[in-house]
């Protein structure tokens, strides 16, 4: 009403808001020389290992590498346009029953829909593997065309879903290596792109990130040794 008292508060200090501190994720690379361990340990004949080789240089996720066809094959680049996905469907009482381990569905967000060019020896056995996955669809009397999945068995199955990461753990046992995922080839994709001072809005669009920081935080985690690296520009310039 009119005769409430008006109330100031130009005294009153409103605590400023905290600001949030920003967590640096740890990523779990492969670092150069395990790196190389690995792929010349790999057996260029075997389509699990052909994939994990393959995945060191594209960075793709699990889905994406399992679900590659012919058609994202181009020669010297790789299209990513597809993946194969979990399916679930709902039953009457509201939970989820798993369908498929191998529905191709679409990918995630727009940013991951991408063209990733591939460097020679990435190149060089994406072909030998079109032909050894030809060979097995003719084997089995099916037409091989561009819908055709790359890396399967003799039998035409796509690598079973928790293969690679199976595979990867026991290569990494039998190398003395600490045991990681399939999932640090993918960071270690972005750390040796880092490395060699690739910028990192490019490292997003091959990494396929929506959110720059996804991108960042892996740049930040490479970055303490790459620091001590710059300020040796320094010692060379007055030397």
């Amino acid at each position: 009403s009119s005769s409430t008292a008006e109330l100031h508060f130009d005294n009153v200090k409103v605590p400023k808001e905290k600001k949030k501190k920003i967590e640096i994720k740890k990523y779990n690379v492969f670092d150069k020389s395990e790196q190389e361990k690995i792929i010349n340990f790999l057996n260029l004949d075997d389509f699990v290992e052909q994939a994990i080789f393959i995945d060191f240089f594209t960075g793709l996720r699990h889905g994406e590498l399992r679900g590659l066809k012919s058609k994202n094959f181009l020669g010297d680049k790789l299209k990513i346009d597809e993946q194969l996905n979990r399916e679930y469907e709902f039953t009457n009482d509201g939970n989820s029953k798993l369908v498929s381990k191998n529905m191709e569905t679409d990918l995630k967000t727009e940013s991951a829909y991408r063209i990733i060019p591939l460097p020679k020896l990435a190149k060089n056995l994406m072909k030998k593997i079109k032909i050894s996955a030809a060979k097995k669809y003719f084997k089995m009397g099916t037409v091989f065309n561009d819908e055709s999945l790359l890396f399967v068995d003799d039998f035409l199955k796509p690598i079973e879903e928790k293969r690679l990461n199976r595979r990867v753990k026991s290569i990494c046992k039998k190398l003395k290596i600490e045991k990681r995922t399939l999932h640090s080839i993918r960071h270690s994709y972005a750390t040796r792109l880092f490395e060699a001072g690739i910028d990192i809005k490019t490292v997003q669009q091959l990494m396929g990130h929506s959110d720059y920081k996804t991108t960042l935080d892996i740049y930040t985690h490479v970055m303490p040794e790459q620091k001590e690296k710059a300020i040796e520009i320094f010692d060379r310039m007055y030397n």
